[in-house]
């Protein structure tokens, strides 16, 4: 492997011994700031739904949560190529600009129109982030002993997520939902100061005009706008407009034809792809890649089951899933300790998808009367599963790539995932929506409930009727089970899949791994 890159002259890693790596002082400070930028983006990449007082529809609630992830996914591919042009932190610093800009308008904000924009340009800062702090790390730390360096910001990720809806509900709860866009500024603001101190990467000198010519901006349209249209109907599709209407087929044919395109100009047209499409020219790093889109799509169906079937509150909520975190964060190190140690990588994989399908097929016993030790075990085994393919899932790709290739592959990891989330959440918030209106309509009621199912919870909360409401969720559990059949189906589809990964040899990770 060759030098590891410098900072104003410095090394950041200090090699000790052959294949031996530390971290030097400078190498810390950007581990560390990467870290704290992913705290960032993670607690604020779920939203709660806030849109009562701001008269938005259930649609338009679902949209909230939905913008942030569909301009996030479509645009990381190509931050992250602007990134070799235009510098590391140059990047990183305007995406969080955008971040910041966007938790203010939505702080703001009056009406939908303006949430929505909000969430957009915080996606688009997300967009930056999210790649970046794999990228960066790409850059400075040997793929060698990456895993056990990248466990910060993974675990920073992981943390924010999961608290997040817990700080969140206590805020939506005790003072206002907009407080949850405010706690981003002192955060943003810090990281703005950081990440001038910290990250400074060397970038080719050259003009700007030079740096605008490199950039690959037909293959960033093609993309960019293909993936938007084609991840809007599928969010629409079977919600606001019927499959088979035409305001979905269009859109979505029209997406899957300039992907393809985009795909055969970053191939044969253009002068500096901004994919580059060797990193998925073989079976195994396809395996992996699949294997990254269907990872943790469960996970955003267990909160609306507590805050609906069981009727917990969102803060009763975020405790609930402090469950997962707290087993995942320490197997999550302690996996990446042994991959950096032995180098092996593909016992954590399979035995992270045994994990994950076991407690895919448990989250389907989830129903209104379980008892609270049952779904705590169900909890604790996903964060299992999750704290064994953290790292796994993100070091395949990159230890399939050449060296060259490696930002490219952990651009591409960064990407299918979000993009996974984005594609899972809309195709199973329509399955559980259709199956809602099925169970409804054979209990006689009213199966307009389906229609606006996350809105129609604060409806439930506050039902004095109580045979009605066991019956509305009876109609939800069965519904979630319907969903989480599904999760299960991908799961056990990703888990064999994931066998098609390859031993790998190479110099980097000291044999076969």
């Amino acid at each position: 492997m060759s030098e590891p890159k410098s900072t104003d002259g410095e090394t950041v890693v200090e090699i000790i011994s052959e294949g031996t790596w530390k971290a030097g002082p400078r190498a810390w400070s950007i581990i560390l700031t990467l870290a704290f930028v992913s705290l960032i983006v993670a607690l604020d990449a779920t939203i709660l739904t806030i849109s009562e007082d701001l008269r938005g529809s259930g649609s338009s609630a679902f949209w909230a949560g939905t913008s942030y992830l569909l301009a996030s996914s479509v645009l990381m591919p190509f931050m992250g190529s602007l990134s070799d042009i235009l510098g590391r932190q140059e990047i990183l610093s305007a995406a969080l600009l955008f971040f910041t800009a966007g938790s203010i308008a939505v702080g703001l904000c009056k009406n939908m129109d303006v949430l929505l924009l909000g969430r957009v340009l915080q996606g688009v800062g997300g967009a930056g982030i999210i790649p970046m702090t794999q990228i960066v790390l790409c850059d400075i730390v040997p793929l060698r002993v990456r895993p056990k360096y990248a466990t910060f910001s993974q675990m920073a990720w992981a943390l924010g997520s999961i608290i997040g809806p817990l700080i969140g509900g206590l805020l939506a709860q005790y003072v206002t939902w907009r407080w949850i866009f405010w706690l981003n500024l002192p955060f943003c603001g810090v990281g703005l100061v950081l990440v001038p101190l910290t990250l400074r990467l060397k970038t080719k000198k050259t003009s700007v005009m030079e740096k605008l010519a490199r950039i690959d901006w037909i293959g960033g349209f093609l993309f960019i706008s293909s993936m938007t249209i084609f991840l809007m109907a599928v969010t629409w599709g079977g919600v606001d407009h019927a499959w088979a209407s035409t305001a979905t087929l269009v859109p979505l044919l029209l997406g899957i034809a300039g992907t393809v395109v985009s795909l055969l100009w970053e191939k044969w047209g253009a002068a500096q792809p901004f994919i580059r499409l060797a990193i998925s020219s073989n079976r195994s790093a396809l395996a992996g890649y699949f294997c990254a889109i269907t990872q943790g799509l469960a996970l955003y169906y267990i909160a609306l089951y507590f805050t609906s079937v069981k009727g917990f509150s969102p803060v009763h909520t975020g405790v609930c899933l402090i469950t997962v975190s707290s087993i995942l964060m320490p197997i999550g190190v302690i996996v990446s300790l042994i991959i950096t140690h032995t180098g092996h990588v593909r016992w954590a994989l399979w035995s992270g998808w045994v994990f994950m399908i076991l407690s895919s097929g448990l989250l389907i016993l989830l129903d209104e009367s379980i008892a609270t030790w049952r779904w705590v075990l169900i909890l604790m085994t996903i964060g299992i599963a999750h704290g064994l393919l953290i790292q796994a899932l993100i070091f395949v790709p990159q230890a399939l790539a050449k060296e060259t290739d490696e930002s490219y592959a952990a651009i591409m990891y960064t990407f299918v995932r979000t993009f996974g989330q984005t594609f899972g959440v809309a195709i199973g918030g329509t399955m559980f929506q259709n199956r809602l209106k099925q169970h409804l309509a054979s209990a006689g009621l009213n199966v307009a409930i389906g229609t606006d199912a996350e809105q129609y919870v604060n409806v439930l909360n506050t039902m004095t009727d109580q045979t009605l409401r066991d019956k509305i969720l009876a109609a939800y559990a069965a519904s979630f089970r319907n969903t989480l059949e599904l999760v299960l189906a991908l799961t056990v589809l990703s888990a064999l899949i994931s066998l098609l990964i390859k031993k790998f040899t190479g110099q980097v990770l000291g044999g076969s791994r």
